[in-house]
């Protein structure tokens, strides 16, 4: 297992762990229609952009010749965040490596960069049902930050989250 940063031509692997992991981990949480029309192509398109573009960096984990997961972070896109505030905006897995060691694999590679980028404090929002993610954070060090459930739309459905956070510092 391999952790190294991400590179455009890892797109197609990053967007397979991505719709795979969403498909697993949201059932019963995303309304399966939404779940049943995602698409790789389309979010491969999305993660071309996304590495082309910088602003956010990602790392990949490669196991058996193939992208097992990744993690993308970078400044907190809190409307309110202080300049030293950083986020994870994605860590996912592929299914078939779930438990595996993946995950923190992942967050312990992106933990130094995120302090090398100045950041003291990470945030993480997760839906609230999705419990397999919460134990995940809450065991590498996360918290639950009270009074900071919101609502996101996915599928054209209003779905609670909320934040967590860690000092990094």
């Amino acid at each position: 297992m391999v952790v190294r940063r991400a590179l455009t031509e890892d797109s197609h692997g990053i967007a397979v762990v991505h719709i795979s992991s969403w498909q697993h981990a949201y059932r019963g949480i995303v309304p399966q229609a939404h779940l049943d029309q995602l698409s790789i192509e389309d979010r491969e398109t999305r993660w071309i952009e996304i590495l082309d573009r910088g602003g956010s960096e990602t790392l990949v984990v490669d196991a058996d010749d193939r992208i097992v997961g990744f993690i993308s972070y970078g400044k907190s896109r809190r409307e309110r965040a202080e300049r030293d505030e950083g986020e994870i905006y994605a860590i996912y897995v592929s299914p078939s490596h779930w438990s595996s060691g993946v995950g923190r694999s992942l967050w312990e590679a992106a933990l130094p960069r995120l302090r090398e980028l100045g950041y003291v404090l990470a945030i993480v929002w997760v839906l609230a049902a999705n419990d397999k993610a919460i134990r995940f954070y809450e065991r590498v060090g996360f918290t639950f930050c009270k009074g900071s459930e919101t609502t996101v739309e996915i599928g054209g459905e209003r779905l609670p989250e909320v934040r967590y956070e860690i000092a990094i510092v």
